[in-house]
């Protein structure tokens, strides 16, 4: 399938900040699900910087607004052709050992209830089947909460999204990341576009009032998990859509959380207020 994306932000800062920079994973996996035609990424009036791939393979590329800045607009525009591989992450060029993503958050910490729901999720299943167990704690997340959650809301912890019982991509994430840990199996969140998460809003954001406060960057497209399976590698899982994603998702960038993994960070001197309007479209075309 062939994947069109469009993606506007617009970030407003009220008084203006000063020596803003951006810095970006917005640029798709180079893996075997998916294989771009073309992208483009601008940042109005920006200079660009440094551009770089990490140990987990994701693109960093940053942009620089040395004056004052009351407003900063930056669009992400492309095609890419996706194929579908079952979920599986393959052939991305990662150096990080999976054992890294045992490592728990603050969002994706598992609780009692956690542990609880994980453990009766498996119960039964024997340990060597990595892959059956991976399928049996995403369809208990899955069963565990409804969607619901505005797109441009701070993520839930896992624990938060469980005890809701409701949530929106990131938090159906953090709850089966959580499960994951709390049976000692490597798990991480992944950031990206899916062909039914377009999304116009606005939203203002409360800033805190510092000299060089980050400034906030909602990521109003697609999340979901990716789980190591032993013998298979890295295989993803969305709960929200109750799937392992296939030809309608393009992935971006992962982390251990979705502040870890966040697309879209940038930094900034000065204090005040900011707003944040997203316009985001992602169509699909069969080839």
């Amino acid at each position: 399938m062939k994947l069109t994306v469009s993606h506007r932000i617009v970030t407003r800062f009220d008084p203006p900040r000063r020596r803003l920079l951006q810095s970006m994973r917005v640029y798709p996996t180079d893996c075997a699900s998916q294989k771009v035609l073309n992208w483009e990424i601008t940042v109005a009036d920006a200079c660009a910087g440094a551009v770089f791939t990490d140990g987990v393979g994701d693109q960093t590329v940053t942009f620089s607004l040395p004056g004052e800045v009351s407003e900063v607009v930056t669009e992400i525009k492309g095609e890419v052709q996706t194929f579908d591989t079952l979920g599986v992450l393959r052939d991305a060029r990662e150096k990080v050992s999976p054992v890294a993503y045992l490592t728990n958050t603050r969002l994706t910490r598992p609780d009692a209830a956690i542990t609880a729901m994980a453990a009766e999720a498996v119960a039964g299943l024997d340990e060597a089947k990595g892959l059956d167990r991976a399928h049996h704690l995403a369809k208990a997340v899955t069963a565990a909460m409804t969607r619901e959650r505005d797109p441009g809301k701070e993520p839930l912890t896992g624990a938060e999204a469980l005890d809701a019982g409701k949530g929106g991509p990131a938090d159906y994430a953090h709850l089966l990341i959580a499960a994951c840990h709390s049976l000692s199996i490597p798990a991480r969140f992944v950031y990206g576009y899916f062909m039914r998460s377009s999304a116009d809003f606005e939203l203002e954001v409360e800033a805190e009032a510092q000299v060089g406060a980050t400034v906030s960057s909602h990521w109003p497209a697609h999340s979901w998990a990716e789980i190591w399976v032993e013998g298979m590698g890295w295989v993803g899982f969305d709960p929200l859509e109750e799937c392992c994603p296939d030809e309608a998702y393009i992935r971006l960038c992962s982390g251990r959380d979705a502040l870890d993994a966040m697309p879209v960070r940038a930094v900034a001197l000065g204090m005040g207020g900011e707003a944040h309007a997203v316009a985001l479209d992602v169509a699909g075309s069969e080839q």
